[in-house]
Parts: structure tokens; C-alpha cells; sequence
């Protein structure tokens, strides 16, 4: 018997087994399961087959179709609006290795269907397009990928089920066409594979009453199979059934059995699906001894199946080994491919008024209404790595009254993006375009800017009413993760888009439609290491030195961030806030960075100064601080403060000046309530007054001062430089920060006192702190001298997460510009990056690397004599390498629950960690 019947791993595996043994099934389908155990049950039938099993499965976008834990690829459909004819073979060819590592030696693809009725409900995406041309230019492709790979592609569905609006699984369509027609459109595909070649092809369940005057679905027509398929399209490969199982094969009054014979009398080589296979090899038994079908002519058929599984390679048939199978199907190189077919498919439309990329800055709002999803997707969640997007949400049909409340809402917004979800295939149900969602973007647009995002498929386009007002229309074809996570980036400018839509929709919407949108090379992209050749395995020894670290309790926690040449590698987070283990850390919680702070905002605002005139390096203190004319920091200069050789103390415990002799915070400078003149807040429960603040700035006049030009790292000199800037620019520092960078990068997680927009639970703790403020530390910054200051301080007092600090150092490493804003002149970068004095290795604010490779470092020995950064004493540290184009930032709080646990330095985490990113970049040169 030549039947390949369904492996479903929840069935029951013994009645399939003993079809195998007692009727001589010659084949088996993989359906639904993980690969595992996918791989058990492929071994267990094959065990039970006296010849190898011939082994199929149905996915025309990869072993995901029908197993999970699996790549998804793109439905065919995608893949043209992506358009690149070398892809398409590359993403078979991968389709074609999975398959062998998997045991299955037929796919039941491509789909060569051309859609040229766009209510098909069922062929739809599956098909390639509604042109011939480009239909036969894929399926070519598609077919050379799997069968260069030894698997055979199963082309169909002969004659044509392209141009039906009716299911075959439910019904039979009636495909009403003229000979030429046929001729000229519907088999020129099937005409073009034939001729390259192809393995298989597989009959539909098709009614075609010019081509078969008895009204024969077209897998059960003799006439069909034997006169147009095989002599007049000289095809002699393997024909396969549409699954019999489908109404439309189902024959009335056929009883079980009949339909299996009558396909096998029509021609197909294999019988897919019997819904009765002891009836079925019964009949077709009797058939055979009846002389009703020569018994020659069924050897000749096994003997075409015997020999494709010989060319398979089922004659050397060994089992699936299943040692790293998962990984073995999820390869970083298939991953890699499979992210840039979803970036090369989104597709612009629309692009009014040049709306597109989106521009951030603080006078411009954005808002995001997702239509049919839940509330922070994937593609609102990506938006916000780039800009702060306020999130909404709209169910499908949402009434008139939720859809007014919603505009005016909206409607102060300079921008919103309207995003559609969860559409449908079928046009019964208006591809999933509803009312509500028309006469949402109709009454935005009327009152706003709107962008629309549609994450459906292109016939979506003829439902949609889009006004002329609408400013910016995308499509991304499919709702994974991918296409939102890829199409976020695209609206801002960080990937491509050069998608073309692969069919015509409309008047409007022809096929070929899209505007090319070419990527800035100045904003950062989240994107795959395999884009820039570097390993995953590689990448996976940060993860150990990590894991290890928080093992030996050098941290709870910590986020890790690198980017290179723009293109973030790696954003993870790992362990939990505490050593409670109870609140694991995300990429959007926030850590003290202490001394980072130096160079995230004291020497962004002392560069900002430079850049208008209004700080000069070699002015004195006593120039810009009439308080200081008298004293004898009168003379030093800016650059003497921020090189650290102003002869400065290192750091001055100023809280003990406020302790009593009772041991206590003195009351003149402390109150646990907030009350009049006491309104500094430190804890929750404890303020200070201007008094206090007054009384630091008289101590850091009156510190000793050692022999200037000699290098000693100091926290004062970095208070001094704040007032100096503070005086400057006429605002506070934190002010001056947000209003110039922070705020016009789109970075919503980054500042000082955090607590005014955070909550704890989105803040990582630092110390128990047991000496000043009797409590642990949350969400108030830890450096004593900052949190008196009210937690601005030009020393600390920044909290962030990795992503945002990334940002701001990829801003620098573009030589202050980003996203097409000069934030900072090139020269000036270079200045404060630039270590400007002879033997002493710090820049201006920035730290650099020992460039005498047997000293101690900073950074890793592998950092450039260019690279920049700092480290801050909570355990965190941020460096970026203009030679190597390399970001690269660590946050922790190693602090927790003492500030005397020093195992992050002492096993060298956070620069074993940047070295393992240098040589990752390294290997992938050398290759």
C-alpha cells in the first residue's frame, strides 16, 4: 500500500503502529508536537515498517507549521513582499536541512497556487502571488531549496485552486475556466517546475467540469491526472492525493474504501489521509485480484516510490538522533535568516509630508492605540525602546462611545499610530477589518497626525477606509513576534524599509506598491550577533560569567548591555533585585549607576557649556565662583577639576559633621517629618535643610589640599564643577540634562530622584545602610554627599537602565550626534574623550584604559587606547570604543545588602565580561 497517514504524538501511537505492520503503510505525516517527541514517534513508527517510512510534513513556512518549538518562517506571500529570489532559496534550504535533521523526506510545498480571486479562503497567504510570472519565479526557488537538500517539494495544487472562493476542507470548489485559461494562467507555474524539475506534485480537491465532464474532484479524475497532468504537462514524478480526509474529495454515497481506490485508479502514486485505511486496503486488494487494477501497474507505482525513497537516502534509513535536536532546528544562522525576511517584507505605503521615520523631541507626543491585542505588546514595548509612547488599547468592535472617549484622548498627541491585530484569511469575516476601526482613524485623522500599522495580510488593504488625511500606512503581513518587533524599529528609522506588495488589492493598492525608506545610520538598531558574524555561542559566555557571579553572591542582579557598530547584541538582565529572590530584574528597571553619573550628565552639561561659549577649560574656579575668589581653590582650573589633579581630598564623609555627640543626626540639619525649612528629602522618612547643604559647601572650601598635578581621583572636584555649571547655565544640573539630552533622545529611563516618575517596585535596591540614614536604600540615591544634596550631585545621583546609558554613549561614539541631531560638535567629543596629560590616563570627566597592559584597568586589556567610559562604585560601569565601535555597559548593585562586599572586583566581572565582547568581535574578523 502507498498511504502516508497523520503522526499526531496525543493519538493513540499503537493503533498507528499496527496500520504500519498489518496494511504496509508506506508513509507517515508529522502533525503537531515538539521535536522530541516528534523524533520518538517518527523512530517508533519507523521500527514498526518492514521498509523505511516514507516521511512528510506540511510546511510551506518551515517544521513550525506543524511542530512546535520551530522556527517560523514567513508565509509565502511574505516572502515576495520581501522580493529577494536568493532568500527564498536560502529559507528552503534551511527548511530542507531541518527537515533532514528531523527525519522527514517530503514537503508538502510550495504552493504554486496563484491567487488571483483575492476571496480565496484558503490558498490566500499560501500563495506566492496573483502574477504567474512571479508565482513560477518563487516556486522555483522554493523547490531547488529543498530538493538541492534532498527533500522532496511537493508542488500543488494541480490544476490550479487559486481562482475558487470556496475551502476544500469543507467543500469542492468549482473552478469555471476556459482551456486557455488553464493553459496560459493557472498551469504555467506547474508547467515552469515540471520543466526544473520538481520531485512531486499534488492533485486538489478541485471540480473543473471543462477538463472533466463527470464533475470528478481533480485528485480523483483519471482524466485529469492521466491526460493533462502526465501527457500533456509530462510530469513523471510522484503524484500525491490532497489529504482524502477533506469534504471535498468525499464522494455521496461512497462507501470507506471507495475513495482511496478511486484515487489510486485516477493516478496518484500516494494516497494522503485515508479515513479508513483496513476498508481501504481491502478494496484496493480486491481491485488488484479482480484484474480492476493490474497488479503491474501497482508495482510500477511502488517501484516510483521505492526509488525516491533510495535518491532520499532511506536505504542507509538510520533513526533520529534527538542529542540537541531543539538546537539543531533553532541554529543563530536560521534565526538570523528568518529576522531578515521579516525585515525585508514590511512594506511602506504611505508616507505623507515625509512623517516617516518618526522624529523625536520634547515638543513632539506620541501615542500608540493597538487594535485587537493586549495592551503593551510587542510592537508598543519596542516603540518605547526608541521614544516615550504612550500605550492604549481598543478592542475590535469597541462602540461608539469608547471610540469618541478614545479620540479625544488621542487627539492631543502631535502623533498616533493606530496598529491593527489578530486579522483573518477569510473574507467571510472582512479579512478581520471591523467598523470600529475604520471610524477610529477616521475621526483621528481628522484631528491629528496617524500612522497606521496593519499587521495582516495585503487583502486587509481592500477593507480598510483609510482617509486622504491619513498620513503614514505600513503593512508587515504577519502578527508574530518579529514583524512587530522589527516593524517598531522600522518607524523610527533604525531598520529599512523596502517591502513591495505582492498583490493587487485595489485600485489604490496595486501589486509592486511600496516607498523605499533607507535606515539612519546614527540611531541604534536592536537586531541578531549573526548580522555582524559574531556567534551566539560566543555571546553565551557572558551568561556563565554572570550566572557564576550571582552564584557566588557578587551581585542579586545586573543588566548587561552591548552594542556594536550601532547594532545592539545583547540586552539581558539576569537574577533578581535582592537575595530574596523574589523580584527578578528586567530591562526596565532602574539602578543607581553612582559614579556613572560623572559622565551621563556632569560632562554632557560641562560639553553642552563648552559648545555655547560658556565654560572655558583654563578659567579658575575663582572666575566663575565668587565664593571661592578667597580661598585657596581660588586658582584651579576646569580642566585641573576634571582630570582629577586639582590636588583635591578623594572624597569627604560629610554626614559624620552632622552627627552629635550622642551619636545621632543632629536635629539642626535632620528631621524625620517634613516640616518648615526641612523639605530635602533623604529617606522616606528623613529631610535636611538648605543649612546642611550650605555647611558641604563650606567643607569642600576648607578641604586640605595636596600638590597640585598630581593625579588623585575626587568626588569634590565633581561638586565644585556642578556649581560651576549650575552658575553657567543658569538651572540646575539635572534640569539642564533632561531639557538637552535626555528628554530630545527619547530616553524615558534615565535621571535623578527617580521616585518622582518610578515606583519601587521598578527601582534595584542598594545598601543596608547602617552608618547615616539607618535604612536600606531604595529608590534614593546611595552616595551619602548626593542623597544631602538632595539627590542631585555632579559626583552621583543618576539612576538608569543599561539601555538608556547605551544610548547615550552610542550618542558620543557618533561623535555627539544621533538620530540626525547634533547634540554635541565631533571636536568636542574628542576633547573630553582624549586623555590630554602625559602620564596620567583619565580624559576630561571620562575615565580611560591603562594603557600599560601588565597594570590594573578600568576596562578590559582588549579596550583601544580610544575607548572611553567610567565605574561607579554600586557595581556598574558603561565604556564605548571608538576603534572598535563597541558600547558596552554593566549595571549592578553589588552594594546589597553592604557596600564591604568587593567579590565584583575581586573576580574581575565586569571587565571579563567586556573582554568576552571583544573577542567576539575579534573572532568574527578573524574569520
Amino acid at each position: 500500500m502507498v498511504q502516508m497517514q497523520s503522526v499526531w504524538p496525543q493519538r493513540d501511537l499503537d493503533s498507528l503502529a499496527s496500520l504500519i505492520r498489518n496494511y504496509h503503510i508506506g508513509g507517515i505525516i508529522v502533525f503537531k508536537g515538539g521535536p522530541y517527541r516528534q523524533a520518538e514517534c517518527i523512530n517508533r513508527m519507523q521500527s514498526e515498517a518492514s521498509v523505511p517510512l516514507l516521511v512528510g510534513i506540511d510546511g510551506e513556512w518551515g517544521l513550525s507549521m506543524r511542530m512546535d518549538s520551530t522556527i517560523r518562517f514567513p508565509r509565502q506571500m511574505t516572502l515576495t513582499a520581501m522580493g529577494n529570489d536568493s532568500m527564498i532559496y536560502e529559507t528552503a534550504a534551511e527548511i530542507g536541512r531541518q527537515c533532514k535533521r528531523m527525519g522527514i523526506q517530503l514537503n508538502f510545498a510550495p504552493d504554486i497556487d496563484i491567487n488571483n480571486n483575492p476571496l480565496n479562503p484558503v490558498i490566500n497567504t499560501r500563495s506566492f502571488s496573483d502574477d504567474k510570472i512571479v508565482v513560477s519565479r518563487h516556486g522555483m526557488q522554493y523547490m531547488k531549496g529543498l530538493q538541492d537538500n534532498k527533500v522532496i517539494a511537493c508542488a500543488k495544487h494541480f490544476p490550479g485552486h487559486g481562482d475558487t472562493d470556496t475551502d476544500s476542507h469543507y467543500s469542492l470548489p468549482v473552478i469555471n475556466k476556459s482551456e486557455k485559461e488553464l493553459d496560459t494562467l493557472e498551469w504555467y507555474p506547474f508547467k515552469q517546475l515540471i520543466n526544473g524539475g520538481v520531485d512531486c506534485i499534488m492533485t486538489g480537491h478541485l471540480n473543473v467540469p471543462l477538463l472533466d465532464d463527470e464533475n470528478n474532484p481533480a485528485s480523483l479524475s483519471s482524466k485529469i491526472i492521466r491526460t493533462y497532468l502526465e501527457k500533456d504537462l509530462d510530469f513523471k514524478g510522484i503524484i500525491v492525493s490532497d489529504a482524502l480526509n477533506m469534504k471535498g474529495a468525499m464522494i455521496e454515497g461512497a462507501k470507506p474504501g471507495d475513495m482511496e481506490l478511486k484515487a489510486l485508479l485516477a493516478g496518484n502514486d500516494i494516497l494522503l489521509m485515508s479515513e479508513n485505511v483496513p476498508q481501504a486496503f481491502e478494496k484496493i486488494k480486491t481491485a488488484v485480484e479482480k484484474r480492476k487494477f493490474r497488479k503491474s501497474k501497482l508495482d510500477d507505482r511502488v517501484r516510483k516510490i521505492l526509488m525516491v525513497k533510495h535518491w532520499v537516502g532511506l536505504n542507509h534509513y538510520t533513526p533520529i538522533d534527538t542529542t540537541n535536536i531543539y538546537y539543531d532546528l533553532n541554529p543563530a544562522d536560521a534565526s538570523f535568516l528568518n529576522y531578515r525576511l521579516y525585515e525585508g517584507a514590511v512594506t511602506l505605503l504611505q508616507n505623507n509630508d515625509n512623517i516617516l521615520p518618526l522624529q523625536h523631541s520634547s515638543e513632539i507626543t506620541t501615542a500608540s492605540v493597538e487594535i485587537n491585542d493586549s495592551l503593551n505588546n510587542t510592537f508598543q514595548n519596542t516603540l518605547n525602546l526608541f521614544a516615550p509612547v504612550n500605550t492604549f488599547a481598543m478592542i475590535k468592535d469597541a462602540p461608539d462611545s469608547a471610540i469618541d472617549s478614545l479620540t479625544n484622548i488621542l487627539s492631543d498627541y502631535s502623533t498616533v499610530i493606530v496598529s491593527i491585530h489578530n486579522t483573518t484569511t477569510k473574507p467571510q469575516s472582512n479579512f478581520g477589518i471591523t467598523a470600529s476601526m475604520n471610524k477610529l482613524i477616521e475621526k483621528l485623522s481628522s484631528k491629528t497626525k496617524v500612522i497606521v500599522v496593519l499587521f495582516g495580510n495585503s487583502y486587509c488593504l481592500s477593507k480598510l477606509e483609510l482617509p486622504d488625511s491619513v498620513k503614514g500606512l505600513v503593512i508587515a503581513y504577519e502578527d508574530t513576534y518579529l514583524p512587530q518587533y522589527i516593524t517598531a524599529q522600522a518607524l523610527f528609522g533604525a531598520v529599512s524599509m523596502r517591502g513591495r506588495l505582492p498583490v493587487t488589492v485595489s485600485e489604490k493598492f496595486v501589486r509592486g506598491s511600496g516607498v523605499s525608506l533607507i535606515s539612519s545610520s546614527d540611531i541604534v538598531k536592536y537586531t541578531l550577533p549573526a548580522e555582524l558574524d559574531i556567534d551566539d555561542s560566543c555571546l553565551i559566555k557572558v551568561d556563565s560569567i554572570v550566572n557564576d557571579a550571582i552564584h557566588r553572591k557578587a551581585m542579586p542582579g545586573c543588566q548587561i548591555y552591548a552594542s556594536v557598530d550601532g547594532k545592539v547584541i545583547y540586552n539581558k538582565s539576569f537574577g533578581y533585585t535582592t537575595y530574596d529572590n523574589t523580584i527578578p530584574v528586567n530591562n526596565e528597571m532602574l539602578y543607581d549607576i553612582a559614579s556613572v553619573t560623572k559622565i551621563s550628565s556632569t560632562a554632557l552639561a560641562a560639553m553642552w557649556l563648552y559648545d555655547h561659549h560658556l565654560l572655558d577649560l583654563h578659567q579658575t574656579v575663582g572666575y566663575y565662583l565668587s565664593e571661592y575668589a578667597h580661598s585657596d581653590k581660588s586658582d584651579i582650573t576646569i580642566k585641573q577639576l576634571m582630570t582629577h589633579t586639582a590636588g583635591l581630598q578623594a572624597w569627604t564623609p560629610f554626614y559624620k559633621a552632622a552627627i552629635g555627640r550622642d551619636g545621632k543626626l543632629m536635629k539642626s540639619y535632620f528631621s524625620k517629618t517634613e516640616r518648615n525649612g526641612f523639605f530635602i528629602k533623604v529617606t522616606d522618612s528623613l529631610y535636611t535643610n538648605a543649612k546642611f547643604q550650605s555647611k558641604i559647601d563650606e567643607m569642600i572650601k576648607k578641604s586640605p589640599l595636596t600638590e597640585k598635578g598630581q593625579y588623585v581621583y575626587s568626588d569634590l572636584g565633581m561638586l565644585i564643577l556642578q556649581k560651576i555649571i549650575e552658575r553657567q547655565a543658569s538651572k540646575k544640573i539635572d534640569v539642564l540634562v533632561d531639557e538637552e539630552f535626555y528628554k530630545p533622545l527619547g530616553l524615558t529611563h534615565i535621571l535623578f530622584n527617580p521616585l518622582t516618575r518610578f515606583g519601587k517596585n521598578e527601582i534595584v535596591p542598594t545598601e543596608d545602610d547602617t552608618s547615616f540614614r539607618h535604612v536600606l536604600v531604595h529608590g534614593y540615591v546611595h552616595d551619602p554627599a548626593a542623597a544631602a544634596m538632595g539627590g542631585v550631585a555632579g559626583n552621583a545621583g543618576v539612576f538608569a537602565n543599561a539601555q538608556n546609558v547605551g544610548i547615550l554613549m552610542q550618542m558620543l561614539l557618533n561623535g555627539g550626534s544621533y538620530g540626525g541631531k547634533q547634540y554635541l560638535r565631533p571636536e568636542t567629543v574628542a576633547l573630553f574623550t582624549s586623555a590630554p596629560l602625559p602620564g596620567i590616563r583619565r580624559g576630561l570627566i571620562f575615565d580611560k584604559p591603562v594603557t600599560d597592559k601588565s597594570k590594573a584597568s578600568p576596562a578590559c586589556k582588549s579596550a583601544s587606547g580610544s575607548a572611553f567610559g567610567h565605574q561607579g562604585f554600586t557595581g556598574t560601569c558603561t565604556w564605548a570604543d571608538p576603534q572598535n565601535k563597541l558600547v558596552y555597559v554593566f549595571l549592578s548593585n553589588r552594594v546589597y545588602p553592604t557596600a564591604t562586599n568587593q567579590k565584583l572586583n575581586q573576580l574581575s566581572v565586569r571587565t571579563n565580561i567586556q573582554q568576552i565582547f571583544y573577542d567576539c568581535i575579534h573572532s568574527q574578523t578573524e574569520k
